[in-house]
């Protein structure tokens, strides 16, 4: 544990109808939520990340995880109006952190926003 830099295990004993000992390892969440974060942040770029709003860095997260994002989805992790978040994706398309991908006709429910790395 110490070499991983974890916490100390947890060490328990009971007596209840013989001797019973729970040991507890536990793992660093905080950090596994920053490398993951870092991740994040390297595919697009620290200067790019930099540029972001709050809203964008959510949906730009969310769509490195899924590798594309739709506008309903934009909305429901920003809690913006639907046109609000079209703006927002938009903006991010701009700014080169992602891109558009309409769909065959107007109002494709397949049109979608991808990810691009930052190259």
């Amino acid at each position: 544990m110490q070499e991983w830099e974890l916490p100390e295990p947890k060490f328990e004993q009971e007596a209840i109808h013989g001797v019973l000992v729970r040991v507890t390892l536990q793992n660093d969440r905080e950090m596994r939520r920053r490398v993951l974060d870092r991740d994040v942040v390297e595919n697009f770029g620290i200067e790019r990340w930099r540029l972001l709003t709050e809203d964008e860095m959510k949906v730009a997260a969310y769509a490195f995880r899924n590798t594309v994002v739709n506008v309903s989805e934009a909305q429901r992790l920003t809690g913006r109006t639907w046109k609000t978040a079209k703006k927002t994706l938009d903006r991010m398309a701009a700014k080169g952190v992602i891109e558009f991908v309409p769909g065959e006709y107007e109002r494709d429910s397949k049109t979608h926003y991808k990810v691009i790395s930052k190259g």
